[in-house]
């Protein structure tokens, strides 16, 4: 009879080991609290890149305004209202679309010869997990004193006879 007892009681210990390991690896996986995924959900989304450059010069008058973020971003998000394109204090009519990680403003008419830009990000882009911009990012650029090639050919410089 004593034999019986110890059976059972190891049996009791094993089966507390068995249920201890299987809580132990559950909460270890498949949770999303491992490091990788904690540090995804804890940085804030910035800029990596922009098109044209801050303070370009001699940008093309029919060139597209590009941002480049760190991470995927909400792309209802990412409006005409929160990447803006001016010209002087006067906004720039155009439209914004967003694929990938890449904001594209796409101006609806060509933009004005040897003329300042300023573009800008507001903090009302946000990213999947609903984070914001840091701050407001802006950078200006000036487009190029002569117009395009194709146009160009018109003011071509005739000789003049004497």
């Amino acid at each position: 009879m004593r034999r019986n007892g110890i059976n059972n009681q190891g049996n009791r210990k094993m089966w507390g080991v068995i249920l201890l390991s299987v809580i132990f690896v559950s909460g270890c996986t498949g949770s999303g609290n491992n490091s990788a995924d904690s540090a995804a959900d804890l940085s804030v989304p910035s800029v990596s890149a922009t098109n044209p450059d801050d303070a370009a010069t001699g940008v093309a008058m029919n060139e597209k305004i590009t941002a480049t973020f760190s991470k995927g971003m909400d792309a209802d998000t990412i409006t005409s209202t929160t990447f803006t394109l001016l010209q002087g204090t006067t906004p720039v009519l155009g439209t914004v679309t967003y694929e990938g990680t890449t904001a594209v403003f796409s101006p609806t008419n060509t933009l004005d010869q040897n003329a300042s830009f300023t573009a800008s990000l507001s903090t009302g882009v946000k990213d999947l997990a609903g984070k914001t911009l840091a701050a407001n990012k802006t950078w200006s650029f000036m487009t190029d004193v002569t117009p395009d090639s194709e146009s160009d050919s018109d003011s071509e410089i005739k000789p003049t006879m004497e």
